[in-house]
């Protein structure tokens, strides 16, 4: 795929890991030893800047609310895309606050930080 998008100048060619969603019913999901094959494997692409390669957080390979947030049409922030509906800032970014200053102090966000989760198993969770 990488070889094809570069002959064909494809802008960009983004790849990502798979999380599971729910309860991952069919076993998709990739285990450490899947995830250090893929790394070392990437690493030969690094040379191509149209190819955006997976970034590898941790051994569940989420970053919700670690290192990645969502910014919302209110303007709140939500650990993840796949959240935005059910986890969100108590404070919305304006003149007098920043992302920074909501991605660091929000409660909401500190809670998230805390937890332990386990890839996105945890949407079936939130609700409890």
């Amino acid at each position: 795929m990488v070889e094809l998008a570069n002959c064909l100048k494809v802008f960009a060619l983004r790849f990502e890991i798979y999380i599971p969603v729910r309860d991952d019913k069919y076993k998709l999901n990739l285990t450490l030893n899947d995830l250090k094959y893929i790394r070392k494997n990437f690493v030969r692409y690094k040379e191509y800047k149209n190819i955006i390669l997976p970034i590898f957080h941790d051994k569940n390979n989420c970053g919700a609310g670690k290192y990645m947030a969502m910014l919302n049409s209110d303007n709140t922030i939500s650990p993840c895309d796949l959240l935005s509906d059910k986890v969100r800032s108590s404070k919305s970014i304006n003149s007098k606050c920043s992302f920074k200053n909501i991605w660091l102090n929000d409660i909401i966000l500190k809670e998230w930080r805390n937890n332990n989760y386990i890839g996105c198993f945890l949407i079936d969770n939130i609700d409890k």
